[in-house]
């Protein structure tokens, strides 16, 4: 259950609807105090019958609120724990739940010694023959949570003003300890173990010993306490040691994957340490002091984001709150050549997406990025995508950073000046803007390469469809009886030898499922015509496809000969009147369930669609001579498809020995390798 933080005003007790809070005669309940299901459940969970009485309390619930179980049963659950609704009244509570709906929410209730627990409630109806006969409560103890939310948000302000006062230290690592980004104060500090890179290494690999273990020290506290942890660490440096101020805290990357941010503050005197000697570097780190401390501020405010996108727009947020800048943007490199703008941030708003830049663009980008971060004037062309954008907001000037994934280019960071603000103005904000390019590419690395991958692999398979680098092939269907081919399915051999399921597979996940399907059937159906026309024509048709209506009804339109379309048990379905409706709309065909018994839906394929022919799948096949169990599955079937008027095939017979006890229990169909092989259809049959 996802987790709800309570608000912080809570409205007095509320009572949950009849059957949550209220009184009256007892009644059975549906979910009893005693039924063995309930204390498996890690979280607490309450049944309620519709009198409002409690029937069951599991061992979670009697943990939660330390109230025993004999003493919950038969009581008002309001009796028994006093809780607070932080939302919500009980008409909307009412109205969720006599609609059959489930109902969410956060409440304060007492717990053991008293202690005010924040809970999230979940409530739903338990539904008996007719209606609902009770109510059930899950119930989850979100305390910690809710404090850690807590400490979070005031660490994060804390913080925000901390680094404020001097030059921000900011670096991230992955949960194996390797670094992703470290800012140019970090990597002084690191001295000359960083000279040789410091990208994918260690603490133990770029600090000293007993620098490390500092760090390590400070990663366990906050690992262990999931919420930030501060420290100070001490690093040796010229004349003497630097004290920093430090700051761990969890962090979540684009992709969801757990990081660890730090941020940290010279607290050092280093303008009496250093003397003048050191007085120009002094002065070159205050002057970047408010820069550093905004990318580190940065690191704070992401550390949760929800996406890629979501990551790399925040990322434009924090570099847009440097002073006189217009517009920032984060742009990716493309396989196909474009570039995609997905993150950015304007003095004019929310500002809408930028375009896509075509390829001459984009290439004339990746050129110039490949050699590093450069100052620009903006003198593009009108009929560049981003110009009408950025002469609205009045920039002159911009600066680009690139942006690495390991050592990978994969895009630019963007930075437009306002109207006040030069080029030497905005170079000299150029190393901020490198370290958050630095800090972009850090976080939104796994993201960026899950989306070059799925992209990648959908441009193979667009390649597969689009080259039909694939052909039908045709398995015969023999009555076993006469011995005769009474009919052919159409399957698919790639030319690359790839598993057919597993390819289909991936062409659904790439969201190419029915680009896929319908090329193969479209091919396969051309082929079948040099098929004897006595025979009918098996075509495999995922649910989808069916319900997508004209695509599948032009193409067999355009066949014209009968068709039995085999609908796979390995997909649900969730609307089988709208399924039905839809296949009675498509010309000359009939209905198979294939692969029964090794799929979704069992039996309801097969009372719901009443198909004309029931494909029992190899799993039930395999080895039926020797297992008397299987023998006795099929034998129960027969009885149970003659009544639904359709047939068994019996599929995958690969020995003699099968294919004598498959005749002997009845079975009038089959097909597989004993009975003949997938052929690709003759040329031409006459």
């Amino acid at each position: 259950m996802t987790r709800v933080v309570a608000p912080k005003r809570m409205r007095a007790p509320v009572r949950l609807p009849v059957g949550l809070s209220g009184g009256g005669r007892q009644r059975p309940d549906p979910v009893g105090a005693e039924h063995p299901t309930l204390d498996v459940v890690p979280d607490a969970l309450i049944t309620i019958d519709r009198d409002g009485l409690v029937r069951g309390w599991n061992a979670a619930a009697e943990k939660l609120f330390g109230i025993r179980r004999p003493a919950a049963i038969g009581r008002r659950l309001l009796d028994v724990v006093p809780y607070q609704l932080a939302e919500g009244t009980n008409a909307d509570i009412t109205a969720v739940l006599d609609h059959g709906d489930v109902w969410k929410g956060v409440a304060r209730a007492p717990g053991p010694a008293n202690a005010l627990l924040e809970l999230a409630f979940m409530a739903a109806p338990l539904h008996g023959t007719d209606s609902a006969s009770g109510y059930i409560l899950v119930v989850r103890d979100i305390t910690r949570g809710a404090h850690l939310d807590q400490d979070h948000e005031t660490a994060e302000s804390r913080f925000g003003g901390l680094v404020t006062a001097g030059p921000g230290l900011a670096m991230v690592r992955d949960g194996e300890g390797r670094y992703l980004f470290a800012n140019e104060p970090v990597r002084l500090l690191m001295g000359a173990r960083a000279a040789s890179g410091w990208r994918g290494r260690t603490d133990d690999e770029l600090w000293e010993p007993g620098v490390a273990a500092q760090l390590r020290a400070g990663d366990a506290r906050t690992i262990a306490r999931a919420a930030p942890t501060d420290f100070d660490l001490t690093v040796p440096a010229r004349g003497g040691v630097d004290t920093i101020l430090m700051s761990t805290f969890p962090l979540s990357g684009a992709s969801g994957e757990r990081l660890l941010g730090t941020i940290g503050l010279n607290i050092t005197d280093r303008v009496r340490e250093a003397g003048e000697a050191h007085g120009e570097d002094v002065r070159r780190d205050t002057r970047h002091a408010s820069e550093r401390a905004a990318v580190a501020g940065a690191l704070v405010r992401l550390r949760v984001v929800a996406g890629i996108s979501e990551a790399a727009t925040a990322i434009c947020r924090a570099i847009h709150a440097l002073p006189r800048l217009a517009l920032a943007s984060i742009t990716l490199f493309e396989l196909d050549g474009s570039a995609t703008p997905i993150g950015v941030a304007s003095a004019a708003g929310p500002p809408r997406a930028l375009p896509r830049l075509k390829r001459e663009s984009t290439q004339a980008l990746r050129n110039r990025a490949a050699d590093g971060p450069w100052v620009e004037p903006w003198t593009a062309p009108n009929r560049h995508p981003h110009s009408r954008t950025l002469r609205s907001l009045g920039i002159h000037h911009v600066a680009y950073a690139p942006i690495h994934a390991g050592d990978e280019l994969v895009g630019v960071l963007m930075v437009g000046g306002s109207s006040e603000i030069g080029a030497p103005e905005l170079t000299e904000l150029l190393p901020a803007i490198v370290e958050f390019a630095g800090l972009a590419g850090a976080l939104l690395a796994p993201g960026i390469s899950g989306r070059l991958g799925y992209r990648q692999a959908r441009a193979t398979m667009l390649g597969v469809i689009e080259r039909r680098a694939f052909r039908p092939v045709f398995q015969p269907i023999v009555d076993l009886a006469q011995g005769n081919t009474v009919g052919y399915e159409a399957l698919t051999r790639f030319d690359d030898g790839a598993d057919p399921a597993t390819r289909f597979a991936a062409a659904a996940a790439l969201d190419l499922g029915m680009d896929l399907e319908l090329a193969t059937l479209k091919m396969a159906l051309h082929a079948a015509k040099a098929l004897p026309s006595s025979a009918w024509l098996s075509v495999n048709v995922s649910p989808r496809l069916v319900l997508s209506g004209v695509p599948l009804r032009s193409l067999l339109r355009r066949h014209g000969g009968d068709v039995v379309c085999e609908v796979t048990e390995h997909e649900a379905i969730g609307d089988y009147t709208r399924f039905r409706a839809m296949i009675a709309r498509l010309p000359n065909v009939e209905v198979a369930i294939d692969d029964a018994g090794a799929g979704f839906a069992n039996f309801r394929h097969i009372l719901e669609l009443r198909p004309t022919y029931v494909k029992l799948d190899r799993s039930l096949i395999e080895g039926i001579d020797k297992d008397l169990i299987r023998r006795e599955l099929v034998r129960g079937m027969l009885p149970f498809v003659r009544a639904a008027r359709c047939r068994l095939i019996a599929e995958g017979i690969e020995t003699k020995a099968e294919l004598a006890a498959i005749r002997v229990l009845g079975v009038p169909l089959g097909q597989g390798f004993l009975l003949g092989r997938a052929a690709p259809a003759p040329v031409d049959h006459g």
